[in-house]
């Protein structure tokens, strides 16, 4: 998801957001990934983008932020590890 020349302009911020909206570990491998999530995270990277701009451009990005900076899972109350994939 973050090779420019496929996608330019997606970083670590909309990545997260994606992966974590439809529910796939970053560690995951596309070629893992049954045809139904690859689908799902297609329509998600695109429509987080979109909205990502449209946030961005009204000062409201920050409060649209399901796990990027925070500490606990909203969907389980988990603690967030934060890792340094490269």
């Amino acid at each position: 998801m973050l090779d420019q020349e496929i996608f330019s302009g997606v970083g670590n911020i909309i990545k997260n957001e994606v992966l974590y909206r439809i529910e796939v570990h970053p560690l995951s491998t596309i070629g893992a990934l049954p045809l139904r999530k690859l689908t799902k995270f297609v329509e998600e990277a695109r429509n987080y983008t979109y909205n990502f701009l449209h946030w961005k451009r009204e000062y409201t990005l920050r409060k649209h932020w399901l796990v990027h900076t925070k500490k606990i899972c909203q969907h389980d109350n988990c603690v967030i590890k934060k890792d340094y994939l490269g």
